[in-house]
């Protein structure tokens, strides 16, 4: 009878260390997918403020850079009319640059108001493939700050 107790407290304990183990295993996974979205982040606002502020250059020279990590980059523009919350209208194009990298992560960058932009990463899920999440998201402002 003791030797039945001994074996279920020693499986209940490798269940709690396998269990721990995958846990980190996720973590680390998630730590990796997260470094490179602010790394990948960091380099579009970069490369958008050294075009101060025009996202379509910034769309040029990423796609002339020819990295290897890219996998599709889109460009898309759109005419719009916006009023505002204190009433002002703002018109003009707004642009959307889609960046999709070869392990899985994408990058929406597109401009917000006037000199300014907004870079999305998202990464594909670990539960779910196929499912994209955003994982960080920094708004940045082309050009000198004056």
């Amino acid at each position: 009878m003791e030797m039945i107790i001994v074996i279920f407290f020693f499986s209940i304990c490798a269940a709690i260390c396998v269990s721990i183990f995958a846990d980190a295993r996720v973590t680390a996974e998630e730590s990796v997918q997260l470094n490179n979205a602010v790394v990948r982040a960091s380099n579009l606002a970069e490369l958008y403020k050294s075009t101060d502020g025009d996202l379509t250059e910034s769309a040029r020279l990423l796609q002339d850079l020819n990295l290897d990590d890219v996998a599709d980059i889109t460009v898309n523009v759109k005419a719009v009319s916006i009023t505002d919350a204190d009433s002002s209208a703002q018109t003009g194009d707004h642009i959307t640059v889609n960046v999709t990298y070869s392990d899985n992560m994408q990058a929406v960058v597109k401009d917000t108001a006037s000199g300014f932009c907004s870079i999305t990463i998202k990464a594909e899920t670990l539960s779910e493939k196929g499912q994209f999440a955003e994982i960080y998201n920094i708004n940045v402002r082309g050009g000198d700050v004056s």
